[in-house]
């Protein structure tokens, strides 16, 4: 649901597991942590339709860069590369967004506006890659490397996506990758 908050204690050596109530319609957003200590913590995705879990898979806790680097694959008609940014900060994030080939050639390079990605402070947008940049249909790009610069911290997480066509359930089967996002770059 929106806007959820969770609060409890650990003990050193102690887990806990939470989950959001699901409510409302699916839409993007983000999670953040606040210790006294150092936690780690994986989010986890899924879908559930009558009691059946169609997709599931987890995602590591990130620490928010300024310079990273995402893996793509878009190496089937079916599989596309979901990626999510989270400015965490107050103040609105400035950067570029840069797609790579296989070979680690500059296919294409855009202003954080120019691609859609207007992130102000606090907000946060997932897209596709294919929906960021059109080169990489046009060009058939399979592999390659999407590497982001920021002017303040992004957290970012990445999935592979593949959508397999099944009769019997609407909307097909979906797998679900999860991508490490890299940081590059000094800090």
């Amino acid at each position: 649901g929106y806007n959820e908050r969770f609060h409890f204690n650990l003990d050193r050596g102690e887990a806990v597991s939470v989950q959001t109530s699901g409510d409302g319609d699916l839409e993007v957003g983000y999670a953040k942590v606040s210790a006294t200590a150092s936690v780690g913590g994986t989010a986890v995705f899924s879908y559930m339709r009558d009691g059946v879990i169609f997709f599931e898979t987890g995602v590591p806790a990130v620490s928010p860069r300024k310079n990273i680097a995402i893996f793509l694959d878009t190496s089937a008609e079916n599989r596309d590369t979901g990626i999510a940014f989270a400015n965490t900060s107050e103040r609105s994030a400035d950067g570029m967004i840069r797609l790579y080939d296989s070979a680690h050639t500059l296919i294409a390079e855009k202003e954080f506006g120019a691609a859609g990605m207007d992130l102000e402070g606090g907000c946060h947008l997932a897209r596709y890659a294919t929906e960021l940049f059109k080169e990489i249909r046009q060009q058939k790009i399979h592999r390659g490397v999407v590497e982001i610069t920021s002017d303040r911290p992004l957290a970012a997480l990445t999935l592979g996506q593949s959508i397999f066509p099944v009769e019997e359930i609407q909307g097909g089967l979906y797998l679900l990758t999860a991508y490490p996002v890299i940081r590059t770059g000094i800090e």
